[in-house]
């Protein structure tokens, strides 16, 4: 009897410390399983940022791309544009000549090249050279009085030159001179339209 005694409070005892092992046990799993769980959520965090980092740079990277691919388009446009603009007016250029207005363009020509060497020397300067090609010298000899000489350059096919007696100063005005100038002012011009179609 007093055996069947102690059999059943070691048992009890056993069954005691067998419950305590396990409300122990189920605390480390419910602290294990927060931990996991916190551990779990912060590595998604760090993945999801880590993410938006790698989409936000594919995302810069390409708009970079689609910049340079734009920027390299503009520049093929207007290229196209300007050569084939100033390859007409190239043509029609190298017929000034034979226009019946030509006494009266290069006249005007000159008078513009005259004004910008004043305007470079001042009004009381010496007299620039005027040259221009063998057959507008009529045209020169106009102004011969007016000039520190004429010269005759049989490189110029039209328009004139005035160039300072010191030859540190030279104003050119020709059909060639005047299609570079508007070509580089085109091409400006064209450049910021682009650019705006592209920003909007």
């Amino acid at each position: 009897m007093a055996e069947h005694r102690l059999l059943a409070a070691m048992e009890e005892e056993v069954a005691a410390k067998i419950a305590a092992i396990q409300r122990q046990a189920d605390a480390a799993i419910r602290e294990i399983e927060a931990t996991v769980d916190q551990t779990l959520a912060a590595e998604q965090a760090e993945a999801e940022v880590r993410l938006r980092e790698q989409l936000d740079e594919y995302e810069r990277a390409t708009r970079r791309q689609r910049d340079r691919e734009w920027r390299s388009r503009i520049r093929e446009l207007q290229f196209e544009v300007v050569t084939q603009a100033f390859g007409d007016l190239a043509r029609g250029a190298a017929e000034i000549r034979a226009r019946d207005d030509y006494p009266a363009v290069w006249s005007c020509w000159f008078a513009e090249a005259l004004a910008a060497y004043r305007s470079e020397r001042g009004e009381c300067a010496e007299p620039p050279i005027l040259r221009t090609a063998p057959a507008d010298r009529h045209l020169a000899d106009q102004w011969a009085t007016e000039m520190g000489g004429v010269e005759l350059h049989g490189a110029l096919a039209d328009g004139l030159e005035l160039v300072s007696p010191d030859r540190r100063l030279r104003i050119v005005n020709t059909s060639a001179s005047r299609l570079q100038r508007g070509r580089d002012e085109f091409l400006k011009m064209i450049s910021e339209t682009f650019q705006e179609q592209v920003k909007s």
